[in-house]
């Protein structure tokens, strides 16, 4: 996928920049660019109330941000710049994915595709439509709308106490990102099919597919929304995404559903002889070997692809572990109580109906800011969940992160929060696993990754790297890893020092991350040890 890493590098810059903006009130740079397009949306929110619904200025302004926001980096940005030039071919190349290609199919060969799926969708499933499901082509352009309406609800349940302008800004403008790489989408506001026959060109020639494998390849991405359609008029799919209350549960719900799908695209394949194009589809979901050197790019897009492979190819690993043991009755009934953990989908033998209670990480770890001064500040700790553990490593080899996630046994992550705005962070995570190997393997894949970023810093047109140290770390109690400080100088964020400390004692792991905070190694010993001990 050649131009795919250019809009991970958007979404990255973008959103690294806001966040550092914001927490320094600045206005200036990318990041002042979209603090001005939020406060343009509380100003709307606010005002006119009679003349138009500040629901729908929202979402107009959501719509458009993409364009707004490409007007504004443009313009920011010195020309003739090596970042300049990344960024003008970026934009170039997102505007032509969303203008899209001619299309590769008409409607009455799209309606002639669903009406020979459905029959097959339906005695795969074992469930017939009560009524004819709904098929119809669209653009990018319309994608963003339907996308951006069915993201509302979900982000609504997920932040709840964002205003609701943001809400839609957040969701229209990920809309817009995600459009160009869709070939069909259910849509679970209005209940229909969508196909995209103008993206169907460029994203089987980014996927090196046989072009001649379009109408086969079709054919499962319709199979694979129609299951998604049923499984709305089975358990009501939107009503099922409001009911999830954490992020490691929304990605096993979306692992379960997705995982369906593919479940029965390929059932539908085989049925029908289409073993080349579940082949191609199948390796559309696969995230590849991370082999290139420009880490800042490949360190996001790898954690984003396995995050994708986990949900839709795990997930199918998952459905297929129950289908084999309680046919497709068995199927619906976990569709109806979905796992609550995506530690479930990785290991399908522990899904549990009920399961036990997660344990209460915010209770354990409400004063674990003391040991480093940090009383004060608001402590967030929750389990991290499988499917957030393998995008974390994935930069290091499959292999690698195979042999990691199958001796891990509990994990815990934990947010420090300071009070008012200020540059400074401060992260944990604790990883406790089966024994001391599956611990040493964790401690080596974190120092890989740091020495990841730091070549990522190095390397960038936008980052200047200032200094950097690299040490052995001991932090007694038989415990022992590395640290690694670097001072950095980016464009629009100015200087930042960070720190990174990974500890291993016997089966636990834990990793400290925090920036332009002035800690003492006895203070970060004694964080260090308590957070591995309450995870015991």
């Amino acid at each position: 996928m050649t131009k795919v890493p250019f809009l991970i590098w958007l979404i990255v810059i973008a959103g690294t920049v806001v966040h550092g903006q914001e927490e320094n009130g600045g206005d200036s740079g990318i990041g002042g660019l979209f603090n001005r397009l939020k406060k343009a949306v509380e100003v709307e929110s606010s005002t006119e109330p009679d003349k138009k619904s500040w629901f729908d200025k929202a979402k107009e302004l959501g719509v458009s941000t993409l364009d707004k926001g490409k007007e504004g980096i443009t313009e920011l940005v010195t020309a003739g710049t090596e970042s300049n030039a990344r960024m003008q071919e970026m934009l170039a190349w997102l505007d032509t994915k969303i203008a899209g290609r001619e299309p590769a199919f008409t409607d009455s060969e799209i309606q002639e595709i669903a009406l020979e799926m459905i029959p097959l969708v339906e005695e795969l499933n074992g469930r017939t439509f009560a009524a004819p499901p709904q098929v119809a082509i669209t653009g990018n352009f319309e994608m963003i709308q339907i996308l951006g309406n069915d993201l509302v609800p979900q982000l609504e349940a997920q932040i709840p106490d964002a205003p609701k302008p943001m809400v839609y800004l957040k969701s229209f403008v990920t809309a817009g990102l995600f459009s160009p790489s869709l070939m069909g989408k259910y849509g679970v506001i209005d209940n229909t099919v969508y196909v995209l026959p103008e993206n169907v060109k460029s994203i089987m020639e980014a996927g090196e597919i046989d072009p001649s494998l379009d109408r086969d390849l079709m054919k499962i991405i319709v199979a694979h929304e129609l299951t998604h359609a049923l499984q709305d008029q089975e358990i009501n799919l939107d009503e099922s995404m409001l009911k999830v209350q954490s992020a490691d549960e929304s990605l096993a719900f979306q692992a379960t559903v997705e995982g369906h799908a593919v479940y029965i695209q390929n059932a539908v394949a085989k049925k029908l002889g289409l073993d080349e194009a579940a082949r191609a589809g199948r390796d559309m979901l696969t995230a590849p070997e991370n082999k290139d050197e420009a880490w800042l790019i490949n360190r996001v897009a790898m954690a984003d692809a396995v995050k994708w492979e986990s949900i839709y190819l795990g997930g199918e690993t998952f459905i297929a572990h129950h289908a084999s043991a309680g046919g497709m009755e068995k199927v619906w009934s976990i569709l109806k109580a979905p796992p609550t953990r995506t530690s479930m989908i990785v290991k399908p033998s522990s899904y549990r109906k009920d399961p036990a209670p997660e344990i209460d990480y915010q209770s354990h770890y409400r004063e674990i800011g003391k040991p480093l001064g940090l009383a004060e500040w608001k402590v967030a700790a929750d389990s991290m969940g499988d499917f957030a553990i393998q995008s974390h490593l994935g930069a290091v080899t499959r292999e690698k992160r195979d042999e990691i996630m199958a001796g891990l046994e509990k994990s815990v992550v934990i947010n420090l929060t300071g009070p008012g705005l200020s540059s400074e962070t401060c992260m944990a995570a604790v990883f406790a696993f089966a024994d001391d190997l599956g611990a040493a393997k964790m401690l080596e894949a974190m120092e890989e990754l740091n020495r990841h970023d730091l070549a990522s810093a190095e390397a960038s047109a936008m980052v200047e790297v200032l200094s950097r140290k690299k040490i052995d770390y001991s932090a007694g109690n038989n415990a022992a890893g590395s640290a690694l400080r670097y001072k950095t100088k980016a464009l629009f964020l100015g200087e930042e020092t960070v720190s990174v400390i990974q500890v291993k004692r016997g089966s636990l792991v834990s990793q400290i991350f925090y920036t332009d905070l002035d800690l003492r190694k006895p203070q970060v010993d004694q964080f260090l040890h308590a957070v591995m001990t309450k995870l015991k």
